[in-house]
């Protein structure tokens, strides 16, 4: 906050101000008033007044700052009622609580979607892990009656079971000790288990792949 905008937002009490100084010097002159007294008590009404406008405008000030500053460094601008405190004056004592009002809403909106996306979640897991029964004994409907149409068949459930694993994986996006597991693997054996599971397509685009050339 700018003293120079302060100044401007309080132009109607100063203007009051004046008109009061100038009152004030008619009231002691009709009433005859000692001179000493025509001086001192503008001079004491002026400076009485200078010293509650600069108190108040620093007040205000390092209100105002605080609340800058705190938004410039947060991330969740929303959450600025919890690292302020609460003014000594009344529009600022106003405008924190508005925040917390404000405050608390947002996080009440937040913790509903929080809460439906958890459970949106928890049904697709459930889902997947549903739906790779009937998918299992398709496979094994399949292996009993193995022919050119069935055949084709387990290849196209095999791609359903691709991509049920990428709705798993991302419905676990924000959840990797779930599915992520740090240890040592064979990387040959991990590249010819997934050829092999897309050999179809690979022969199918004429993909060539020499693993003679790779160093495991």
């Amino acid at each position: 906050m700018r003293l120079l905008d302060y100044l401007k937002d309080k132009i109607f009490e100063i203007i009051i101000l004046i008109l009061l100084e100038i009152a004030v010097y008619i009231f002691l002159n009709v009433t005859y008033a000692h001179s000493v007294l025509k001086i001192y008590i503008p001079i004491f009404i002026f400076l009485a007044v200078i010293v509650v406008t600069i108190y108040d405008y620093y007040r205000r000030r390092e209100f105002y700052n605080t609340i800058q500053k705190s938004l410039d460094e947060l991330d969740k601008k929303y959450l600025i009622s919890e690292v302020i405190k609460k003014p000594n004056f009344i529009d600022g004592q106003l405008l924190y609580e508005y925040l917390y009002e404000t405050d608390k809403s947002m996080n009440e909106n937040v913790n509903k979607y929080k809460y439906a996306q958890e459970e949106f979640k928890e049904y697709i897991e459930m889902w997947c892990h549903e739906i790779k029964t009937p998918i299992s004994t398709s496979k094994i409907i399949i292996e009993n009656n193995k022919n050119e149409v069935t055949k084709d068949i387990n290849e196209e459930i095999e791609k359903i079971e691709n991509y049920i694993e990428q709705v798993m994986f991302y419905a676990r996006s924000e959840e990797v000790e779930k599915d992520y597991i740090i240890k040592k693997v064979n990387l040959e054996e991990i590249i010819n288990n997934v050829v092999i599971r897309n050999k179809k397509d690979l022969i199918n685009k004429k993909i060539k792949i020499d693993l003679e050339k790779c160093r495991f």
